[in-house]
């Protein structure tokens, strides 16, 4: 027996159901609704109001993406609008709905996205954080926007869903740490730089509104209501770039661009005392190549498929080559430290049959977690830093820096990114019960 409602009668029904049913937000249904609607427009265009899910057929689903083509429309944005479309169709399965047309089998549009070769440098980055002028809120607004995103590579959508109580100040380290709430409620912590700490904590200070946002919008606006309101992503994107055209840079800088710039600036830069004349080159080459030898017999790596896809370096001798610069030129410090008598507690059975099984992994975590519990530190497990998650964190009330602590394998790739973005820092690496790495930034 066929249902006799419309197309156009389901697609309002979709919209309450997006409401109560599946919690989109306000933005969500807003956004299905534009694109929807247009769908909407198209069929009375073509007469064919009438059109109920069962009788929707391939060349429907083709004269729409005519129809889309011929408004002037971006590739980019008729697919949001084949997106909108497909998950209405996959809603009209969910409720046990006839179509005859399945929602993947809707292709979308081919994108040829034009790929930069080109991003800010070191040099570059600096003067565009120094553009804001911090002598009044908006400037200082700016100036914390800027090195958070480029510090924290946060998202622009992640940063304007920022309140002023999600922001916290770690007792043992003394950096602000975010708490960032994604679409289904999850809570995920990041940490902030000291730099970043001291400006966000300067622009707060000249906040004397009640607005819960963390970063608001200044202007006035027409309307009586002269309230404080969050700014949009669309505002931040407008004023990055709005800096950006005040440097010299081959294009118009994006968030995007700005995201990244930190960390490519600081993996493609050199420490000044690897860039000796000539004739003391060839010494300083023999002793990156011991450190790379020394990290290779002495860090477990992770296998191959379990590496992040994250990493803006995947060439592993390259982040060796660039951890071993570090060792070199005195930026970070590394020793290995063997144990006469293991410091640790273990269960001989697990210590017997190891080989960095899943259970020794997570044993070894707690026996790790108890040792520095023993000697006065709080502990956590898997904490939160710049680039991923330690298996261990140990943190000290006195001003001793925080210890973050990986067991068995590593990642090359998360060691290089972390020792370069967090100061003051430890990090312990226990491949094995009898010796741990300890690095120091």
């Amino acid at each position: 027996m066929k249902n006799n409602k419309s197309l156009i009668e389901h697609i309002l029904i979709f919209f309450e159901y997006g409401k109560n049913e599946r919690d989109f937000s306000d933005k969500t249904i807003e956004n299905y609704g534009r694109y929807l609607n247009r769908f909407i427009s198209w069929l009375k265009i073509s007469r064919l109001t009438h059109l109920i899910p069962q009788d929707l057929s391939f060349n429907h689903v083709s004269e729409y993406k005519q129809y889309l083509s011929e408004q002037n429309i971006k590739d980019v944005t008729q697919n949001y609008y084949l997106i909108a479309l497909r998950v209405f169709l996959s809603y009209l399965v969910e409720k046990n709905i006839p179509c005859p047309i399945l929602s993947e089998k809707i292709k979308l549009l081919k994108i040829k996205r034009k790929e930069s070769k080109d991003s800010l440098t070191a040099t570059q980055l600096e003067k565009l954080l120094k553009l804001p002028d911090v002598s009044h809120n908006i400037g200082l607004r700016n100036k914390a926007i800027l090195e958070t995103i480029s510090s924290t590579g946060l998202k622009i959508a992640e940063l304007v869903s920022i309140n002023k109580n999600n922001i916290n100040i770690d007792p043992y380290t003394n950096r602000a740490i975010v708490e960032i709430s994604d679409k289904r409620g999850n809570i995920r912590s990041i940490y902030i730089s000291d730099r970043v700490t001291e400006w966000l904590i300067k622009y707060l200070d000249t906040r004397n509104d009640n607005d819960k946002a963390l970063f608001i919008n200044y202007k006035k606006r027409k309307t009586d209501d002269q309230s404080p309101i969050r700014l949009t992503v669309r505002s931040i994107e407008r004023m990055v770039q709005k800096y950006g055209n005040l440097i010299d840079f081959s294009q118009p800088i994006t968030p995007e661009i700005l995201r990244n710039a930190y960390i490519k600036s600081v993996l493609e830069s050199e420490p000044e005392e690897t860039k000796t004349i000539h004739t003391q080159w060839n010494v300083i080459e023999n002793r990156i190549k011991k450190e790379i030898l020394w990290l290779k017999n002495n860090i477990d790596t992770l296998p191959a498929g379990y590496r992040s896809k994250d990493a803006l370096i995947t060439c592993e001798e390259c982040v060796l080559r660039k951890l071993a610069i570090l060792i070199v030129s005195g930026k970070i410090r590394v020793k290995k430290i063997k144990f006469k008598k293991l410091p640790w507690e273990y269960d001989p059975e697990l210590y017997k049959n190891h080989i960095h099984g899943e259970e020794w992994h997570r044993k070894m975590m707690n026996v790790v977690a108890n040792y520095f519990k023993k000697d006065g530190y709080q502990t956590s497990l898997e904490p939160i830093i710049n680039f991923g998650r330690a298996d261990v964190g140990a943190f000290s009330k006195s001003l001793k820096p925080p210890i973050y602590i990986e067991v068995g394998t590593t990642s090359l790739y998360k060691l290089l990114y972390n020792l370069l973005t967090m100061e003051n820092s430890i990090f312990l690496i226990i491949p094995i019960e009898e010796h741990m790495i300890e690095f120091r930034t």
